[in-house]
Parts: structure tokens; C-alpha cells; sequence
């Protein structure tokens, strides 16, 4: 299948526990000793450290001494002058910071000049750490699912029927611990590496699923809120108590059009360009292609067979359009692909779906590993659980009010397998965020993101009585994705020089999409 990997990210791009009791364990102590990572973590030789860390395995269980030991990467400032430390958390939830971190250490640190360590951590649920796993990886489609909830008349049926079937594997398979992953853990396992690091407050640095992460942190440990911005922001409200969390949507019908409306304004980079056609037709061609495709999916023969070698399917091309909306640098891509659809051109359109070889090139999709730990976190996080597909009926009608071009995505395993999950998290965050920190969270949102709209990020930064809000007019999930000196230059005075932006700001890239002198960090 065309999409097989790429389906992986759509588990992506997210006080009171349980009555979040607070237990008391001795802390770690002060001082961390560093070491070469090993070189499976670090294909592309990238300068990291490594080292670990043990933690209480149940922070419930203020009997116990069982330890759980979180293995920790470190990208070191280099500057002459050092500022400290910022942790960070990549997302999922669930990501692993050690085949992370030399992905995104490279992009963080120059903004603020190299003068920060960056340091992360393998969370609950992934790598060694209580990984979290239901399949062998070559079956991960079993567990995120095979199809739209829409693209038939019983899609839905057979995909709540798949949900309920792994639920209850992921529960037989995880059973003796998948109570003791989660957020609040996480949360305190957090705190710990502060600890250990020998700093009074939380310098972090979180994006995606690893905002909602900050916001528990925040939420259980106000007055050790230090430098803390929230970059692509999860609704951290919907994350626990909504079965389907429609408001990461709320932006995606706004990227699609955003991008169609860019392609246009460059002919010349823009396969989909013709005279006198405009955004209104092109969305409805493309719609039109989608319906096409649900019962009449495209043949690939290869040349001199008469046997279809597979099909163009309507999931598979819908998936890659959504995913597409993630990374400006794919625009051009998926506007080829599009158009070889359209034009019944396949061989420029599977070229164009296609993903090349990146050559070390950042593209931090979510593999199956960090597909059941995503699972693993949110669903034992999540409050609510429905026995039945009627029960779903209200996250459908949320759905149909937010997206149009991804109504489909209601029936997202995120959605349709954590409603039937069968163990929760031991604590689990049960407050309203309405919690004034010792120095006010940053959170920022882009205008375009599909997954974590700027929405969210406002409505984060109201929750909480002192949080701080940036604005980037962009495209892409997270602030990175459309370079603006704007946004780098206000993440730079927040944790260089202790400066807020001022209320209200609103950041523009440096060069819209398309425009051929951009620089794509995101490129595949």
C-alpha cells in the first residue's frame, strides 16, 4: 500500500489525579552522569549524551520501592556561555526522546543561539520504559485501523467491531502495566529530572501531545513553573473527557483551503494550476475525485501485466492529503499527486505519493512503536468509554460540525479504540486547569495547523489564570513548520531573557507557501 507508513502519524499530532493524590517518595539525587548514546539511537551521528534514571514505578504506591528506570538523552549547548537546561517532549503522546532528539535538537537550539542543553527522556509506554505494545510492528494496521468511518455504508460497523478487537488485545498484552503509564506519571517523572538536574524550577519546551503533558505538569506543580511554552497545542480538556477530540480539527478544512489558495497563487510551482480555475472549483474537483475513489478505487498495473499490481484507495489518498496539510514542504507533492489523479496521469501521481529516501532529512512520523504507546497513554488517560457504536453518535455530530473534508476521522482509533479501552491510568488529571503558575505558560498556535489549531492554543492559555498566548498566521503542525524570525525571535527573549510577547501578537511566516525561496524544514 501506498500509505502504509504514513497512515502511523494519524495517531498523532496529545489539581486532582484520579483523585491525583500526591503520594511522597524520596527524590532522586542531584547530578546526572552522562555518556555516549548507543549508535541504534543515532544513525546519523548527531552529537548527543546519554543516561538514566530511576524513578518510582507506582507513585500510588507509597509502599512499594519497585524502581522503573527512564533512559535519557541530552543534546549539549555548545555555546561559550550556557544558560541551563530545557526539557522537552515530542509529542504523541508518546514519541521516544532518544530517536528524537537528533531530529529536533539540530532545529530548537539555534533559536536560542545554542545556548540551552536539551534534554529528553523515553516516556511511559515507549522504548524500554514500560513500552507499551499490542502487535509485532508488521500488523500495526490491525490496531490504527483500515479504513474511514465514511467511506461505506458499513465502514463504521467494521471498524468499531476492529476497535473492539484490539482493545482487548492491547489490554491482554499490557495488563501488568498499562495502568501505570499516563500523563500524571509522566508528569512526575518529569518533575524527578528536574530533581536530578539540580534546578528549583521547570524550564520545558513542549510540542504536540507534549503540551498537554506541560499543561498536567503545570497543573500539578504550579510553583515550579518556570520557562515553559506549549508549541501545537492539544485541548487538554477534550483530550481527557471527550471520546472524540473534534476541535484538533478545527483548523484542517481552513489548511486545505489555505493551501489551495497558495498553490494558485504560483502557477509555476503549482501542478493543479490552471487559467481562469479557482479555489472553489478545485476544492470541488477534489471532492469529487474522493467520492470517485470509495467505490471505484484505481487500478496500478505495472507495464507489461495485465494483473493490477494494487489500488489507489480512497483512505489511502485521503489519509496522505490530511497528513500532507502537516508539512508545507510536501505541498508541491501532494498538488502533483492531485493533479495526476485528476488528470488520470498515475504514473506522476504514485511517483508523487511516494515517499523518497530523506538521506537523514527531519520527518519524525509516528512509527508503530510510538502508535501503541500513543494508544497506550491517551486511551488510559481518556474519562469517557461507550459500549456501543450508537454511543458514538455525539462525537460524530461534533465531527460534523468542525471538518468536512475529514469527517471520516471520527471513527479514529484514537476515538473508536479508546472508547472501548479496558484498564485506565492509575492517576488520572480530573481538574479544570484553572490554575495560576508561578510564571505564566507560552502558548503557541498556528492559524493552519490540521491537528493542533490555534484555537486550541487559546483556549489553553484561558484555562489557566495566567497564561500566555503567541499567534503564528502559518501553515503546518507546530510553529517550526513555517519559519517566521517573528516567532523565533519571541522564543528567544521567553527563555533568554525572561520576555513575554505582547498580548495579541500575531507572527507572520518569513515567505508564503510555495513561494520558491522558502526554506523547508519538514521536506518529506
Amino acid at each position: 500500500m501506498l500509505v502504509t507508513t504514513l497512515l502511523h502519524v494519524l495517531i498523532a499530532a496529545g489539581v486532582a489525579a484520579s483523585k491525583c493524590s500526591n503520594p511522597h517518595h524520596p527524590p532522586p539525587p542531584k547530578g546526572l552522569t552522562w555518556g555516549p548514546c548507543p549508535p541504534t539511537q543515532n544513525p546519523n551521528n548527531v552529537t548527543i549524551d546519554c543516561t538514566t534514571l530511576e524513578v518510582p514505578l507506582d507513585y500510588a504506591n507509597k509502599e512499594s520501592n519497585e524502581k522503573l528506570t527512564l533512559n535519557l538523552v541530552r543534546y549539549p549547548a555548545t555555546a561559550e556561555k550556557k544558560l541551563g537546561t530545557i526539557l522537552t517532549n515530542f509529542g504523541g503522546p508518546g514519541q521516544e526522546g532518544l530517536s528524537n532528539m537528533p531530529i529536533y535538537g539540530p532545529l530548537f537550539s539555534p533559536i536560542l543561539k545554542d545556548q540551552y542543553d536539551f534534554v529528553s527522556w523515553d516516556p511511559r509506554g515507549s522504548g524500554q520504559a514500560l513500552r507499551f505494545q499490542c502487535v509485532p510492528p508488521e500488523n500495526i494496521t490491525f490496531i490504527l485501523g483500515s479504513n474511514g468511518a465514511n467511506a461505506s455504508a458499513t465502514a463504521a460497523e467494521e471498524l468499531w467491531a476492529e476497535a473492539a478487537a484490539a482493545a482487548d488485545l492491547c489490554y491482554e498484552k499490557n495488563k501488568d502495566h498499562g495502568h501505570l503509564i499516563g500523563q500524571v506519571y509522566s508528569a512526575r517523572d518529569m518533575d524527578r529530572i528536574v530533581d536530578a538536574l539540580g534546578d528549583d524550577k521547570l524550564k520545558y519546551w513542549g510540542i504536540s501531545g507534549g503540551t498537554t503533558l506541560g499543561a498536567v505538569y503545570g497543573a500539578l506543580f504550579p510553583e515550579r513553573v518556570g520557562s515553559v511554552l506549549l508549541d501545537g497545542v492539544l485541548n487538554s480538556h477534550q483530550y481527557y473527557s471527550k471520546t472524540g477530540e473534534d476541535e484538533s480539527y478545527a483548523a484542517a478544512d481552513r489548511a486545505v483551503r489555505g493551501f489551495l489558495e497558495g498553490c494558485l497563487a504560483f502557477p509555476e510551482r503549482c501542478a493543479l494550476y490552471r487559467e481562469g480555475r479557482t479555489a472553489d472549483q478545485l476544492e470541488d474537483e477534489i471532492s469529487t475525485l474522493f467520492q470517485n475513489l470509495k467505490t471505484n478505487p484505481i487500478p496500478i498495473t505495472l507495464p507489461g501485466s495485465d494483473t493490477p499490481a494494487g489500488f489507489i484507495r480512497y483512505w489511502d489518498v485521503l489519509s496522505i492529503f490530511y497528513l500532507a496539510m502537516y508539512r508545507p514542504g510536501q505541498f508541491i507533492s501532494i498538488a502533483t499527486a492531485l493533479d495526476g489523479l485528476l488528470t488520470g496521469n498515475l504514473t506522476t501521481a504514485i511517483a508523487a505519493l511516494t515517499p523518497a529516501p530523506t538521506s537523514g532529512t527531519p520527518n519524525p512520523d509516528v512509527g508503530p512503536p510510538a502508535a501503541e504507546a500513543i494508544l497506550g497513554i491517551r486511551c488510559g488517560d481518556k474519562k469517557p468509554r461507550v459500549d456501543t457504536l450508537d454511543g458514538m453518535r455525539p462525537t460524530y455530530l461534533d465531527f460534523e460540525g468542525t471538518t468536512r473534508w475529514f469527517l471520516d476521522f471520527w471513527g479514529h482509533s484514537n476515538h473508536f479504540v479508546c472508547a472501548q479501552w479496558k484498564f485506565e491510568a492509575r492517576e488520572r488529571y480530573e481538574g479544570d486547569f484553572h490554575v495560576e503558575t508561578a510564571n505564566p505558560i507560552l502558548f503557541v498556535g498556528n492559524t493552519y495547523d490540521p491537528v493542533t489549531p490555534f484555537e486550541s492554543a487559546r483556549n489553553m492559555s484561558e484555562s489557566f489564570v495566567n497564561g500566555a498566548l503567541l499567534h503564528l498566521n502559518g501553515f503546518g503542525h507546530l510553529s517550526i513548520s513555517d519559519e517566521s524570525d517573528c516567532v523565533n525571535d519571541a522564543i528567544y527573549n521567553f527563555f533568554v531573557k525572561g520576555e513575554y510577547p505582547e498580548k495579541d501578537t500575531v507572527c507572520q511566516p518569513n515567505l508564503p507557501i510555495f513561494h520558491p525561496d522558502r526554506k523547508e524544514i519538514f521536506n518529506a
